[in-house]
């Protein structure tokens, strides 16, 4: 974790692994989350599961890079080729 002025915090963390990411964030809870990590979907979607029952009521999560759902040869890198991570987004 590396502290900011104010009450920042921004943590470096290794999206392939579950249990990494379920270390950094431990109880803690938060009003904002945003995920400037990986590009591959499989990283977006553990860092989302993981992350997301962190974020307070009325709290956001910040995602960015989600055009690689539609670069198919290069970010399907995970096993259920049918789901990208805007169609879980999309719900």
């Amino acid at each position: 974790a590396k502290a900011y002025p104010g009450p920042y915090t921004v943590e470096y963390t290794d999206q392939a692994s579950k249990p990494q990411l379920r270390s950094s964030i431990g109880s803690r809870t938060f009003d904002l989350i945003i995920d400037d990590g990986g590009h591959s979907m499989v990283h977006q979607q553990n860092t989302l599961n993981v992350y997301w029952p962190r974020v307070n009521p009325c709290g956001m999560f910040i995602m960015e890079d989600l055009q690689t759902s539609y670069h198919v040869p290069l970010y399907r890198d995970f096993k259920d080729h049918s789901t990208t991570m805007l169609d879980i987004l999309k719900g």
